[in-house]
């Protein structure tokens, strides 16, 4: 069936695309991203070693690609399933 086919390289298509789009940042993210923070050894309690800081830019960043990364991934499943029913249809 002509159109499952179709509409399987779409899915692929957009899968593609949503999986190489966190590939791509811009100027002021990567700034953001690349600045460490680091905290004085005078923050630190008795005994501990070290202090744990997020980057919070850093943080939302991951957490953004890896939800777009998971549809990107389902996109393309679900292409080329699409595909291989329109082939045996």
């Amino acid at each position: 069936m002509p159109s499952l086919i179709i509409l399987g390289l779409c899915f692929n298509t957009i899968g593609s695309f949503l999986l190489g789009f966190p590939l791509l940042k811009n100027k002021e993210d990567i700034i953001k991203q690349s600045n460490s923070l680091s905290a004085p050894m005078t923050l630190l309690n008795e005994g501990q070693e070290y202090m744990e800081i997020l980057n919070e830019s850093v943080k939302k960043s991951l957490e953004k690609d890896n939800k777009i990364g998971f549809i990107g991934l389902l996109s393309l499943v679900i292409g080329f399933i699409l595909q291989i029913i329109g082939l045996l249809i």
